[in-house]
């Protein structure tokens, strides 16, 4: 089944820096935002390849580059580029649920 979509979120000061989706129900435990990066976890309702079949489609949708992907049965993990940004989505299961770490940060070196 398809996971929806909804919006992080975030501090307007940290605005710039999301432009990643959280799935449809997803509860954020955590946000951190420090200078250039962002970090958020959450809890989902849905299976693991749900939710990593989601971030492959919808981050594509949003512009980035997938540049490695892993899924086990338990974990999974999306690294992610654009010119300026790198995301990292690491996806595991926790009792019974989906837990997402998704950290973005600027990149250091910006791809010519």
């Amino acid at each position: 089944m398809p996971v929806e979509t909804i919006a992080i979120p975030v501090h307007s000061v940290a605005s710039e820096l999301v432009d990643v989706s959280l799935p449809l129900g997803a509860v954020v435990k955590e946000f951190n935002h420090l200078h250039d990066c962002m970090m958020v976890v959450c809890e989902c309702s849905q299976p693991l390849q749900d939710i990593a079949d989601f971030y492959m489609r919808d981050n594509e949708q949003l512009g980035w580059r997938v540049m490695s992907q892993c899924t086990t049965e338990r974990h999974a993990s999306l690294v992610c580029e654009k010119p300026r940004r790198i995301c990292v989505i690491s996806m595991r299961t926790d009792y019974g649920r989906s837990v997402v770490d998704i950290h973005i940060s600027n990149r250091i070196m910006p791809l010519e």
